[in-house]
């Protein structure tokens, strides 16, 4: 099992278990580090200490010294031409602003649930959004980063955006 200090910047992961003193251990489960918890570095310090955390909508510093006290699991990250039909979640859209727009005209943008219908070798990935079925093109397909979910309603609103 891996330590969430082990974690790349943009990389997620689950929280598994703590693994230190209980007074450590108090502390982390108050900030939110509870099993079952998403957690994605978000950025390092430039020498490697501290590292800024996003744990359930806000953000979380930790030395290294306390990320080494949380046991993770980490979280497969699958462009969405790869991805498993089923339910997912955008959690990156490699594109620029073009593409983003596009994106944003059926309703695909970070934090977005949808269901992948099909997608063979060739051709578009038909996809769920809002109950309308659309066609992302396999170019577009390959930029966009998803996980797998369980419909959960953990995700974080977005903030000024009004959607």
């Amino acid at each position: 099992m891996k330590r969430l200090s082990e974690v790349p910047v943009g990389g997620r992961a689950t929280v598994e278990r703590l693994e230190c003193e209980r007074d450590m251990r108090m502390r982390l489960l108050a900030m939110g580090l509870v099993p079952g918890t998403e957690v994605q570095v978000k950025s390092r310090a430039p020498m490697g200490d501290p590292t800024n955390y996003e744990v359930k909508c806000y953000n979380l510093s930790l030395r290294r010294e306390e990320a080494d006290c949380v046991l993770i699991e980490p979280v497969a990250v699958y462009a969405l031409t790869a991805a498993p039909a089923g339910a997912l979640r955008v959690v990156e859209i490699a594109g620029g602003r073009g593409m983003r727009r596009d994106l944003a005209r059926v309703g695909i943008w970070e934090d977005v649930e949808l269901r992948k219908v099909q997608g063979g070798i060739a051709g578009p990935v038909a996809v769920v959004v809002g109950g309308k079925m659309h066609a992302v093109g396999r170019g577009m397909a390959q930029r966009i980063r998803v996980v797998v979910t369980a419909n959960e309603a953990g995700s974080c609103p977005d903030a000024g955006t009004g959607r």
